[in-house]
């Protein structure tokens, strides 16, 4: 119930399968026995980024690798 909530906040319930909610409820119990809770957001964080100064190259994808291109 909590990670289904959390995801909800973050928006990323509707891209997660059943199996990936019991695996982060799974890891979140295992976290939670093993080192406790204090440490973990009870709720989403927001960080503001600035696109001034940027220069990130557009077709860098969050998680994905992207080796770069050999040049010959």
């Amino acid at each position: 119930m909590l990670v289904t909530e959390f995801s909800k906040k973050t928006g990323d319930y509707p891209s997660l399968s059943a199996t990936d909610i019991r695996v982060l409820a799974l890891a979140y119990e295992f976290e939670k026995q093993l080192v406790g809770t204090e440490h973990l957001n009870s709720a989403p964080v927001t960080v503001k980024k600035s696109s001034e100064g940027s220069h990130k190259d557009e077709t860098q994808i969050a998680g994905f690798h992207m080796p770069a291109a050999k040049v010959i």
